[in-house]
C-alpha cells in the first residue's frame, strides 16, 4: 500500500484531496489489525506517532445525520466496518468546499448552517458523496480527516435495520 499517496489524501491541507478514503481489508488481516497495520503506515509517512483520542467498538444499525465526530479541531477518525447483512449506504459531505463556496470558513459555515437546521442538507448537496464503492458484505476501512478546517462529514443510511444481525464498527479518533 503507498502510505505516502493515502497521508496525502486523507490528512489534506486544501480542497484538491478528498480528505477521505475507503481502503479494503487485506485477506490476510483481521479489521483491528488492519486498522493498526493502517495505523502504523501513516505514522511512518508523518514521522511520529498518532495521538489516540478514544478507541471503540459498538454496533450501529441507525441512520444518522451528516456530523463530524467530537474531539480536538484537529483529528482523524479510522472506522472499521466489519461485513454484515445490514445493507447501508455511506456518504462523505464535504463542509470546507461548502463553506468555501459560500465565502464563509469551516467554522463560519458549520455555525451560519448547523447540521440539525433545515437549511443545512439542501447548502450541502452539491458537496455530498455516496461511497458507491462501499460493501457492507467485505471488511473495509474509512479513513476520514475529522477536522473542522480540513476535514469532511460523514453519514449513514440503514434502509432495513436487522436486530438479528450485527454491524460491527471498530473506531479510532487520533491526533497528529
Amino acid at each position: 500500500m503507498d502510505f505516502a499517496a493515502l497521508y496525502q489524501t486523507i490528512f489534506r491541507t486544501d480542497t484538491t484531496a478528498p480528505g477521505y478514503a475507503l481502503v479494503p481489508v487485506p485477506e490476510d488481516r483481521s479489521l483491528s489489525n488492519a486498522l493498526a497495520w493502517v495505523r502504523e503506515g501513516l505514522e511512518a509517512v508523518q514521522g511520529k506517532p498518532f495521538g489516540v483520542v478514544h478507541q471503540t467498538e459498538f454496533d450501529q444499525q441507525v441512520t444518522t445525520r451528516f456530523h463530524r465526530d467530537g474531539g480536538p479541531d484537529e483529528s482523524f477518525l479510522f472506522l472499521g466496518y466489519a461485513p454484515t447483512g445490514v445493507h447501508s449506504v455511506v456518504r462523505i459531505a464535504d463542509h470546507v468546499r461548502a463553506a468555501a463556496a459560500h465565502h464563509l470558513t469551516p467554522e463560519a459555515f458549520l455555525s451560519t448552517f448547523p447540521p440539525l437546521s433545515p437549511r443545512f442538507s439542501e447548502v450541502l448537496a452539491p458537496f455530498v458523496t455516496a461511497l458507491t464503492d462501499f460493501d457492507h458484505t467485505r471488511p473495509q476501512l474509512l479513513l476520514l480527516n475529522n477536522s473542522v478546517a480540513t476535514g469532511v462529514l460523514h453519514q449513514a443510511t440503514i434502509p432495513s435495520p436487522d436486530p438479528a444481525l450485527s454491524r460491527k464498527i471498530l473506531s479510532w479518533m487520533l491526533t497528529p
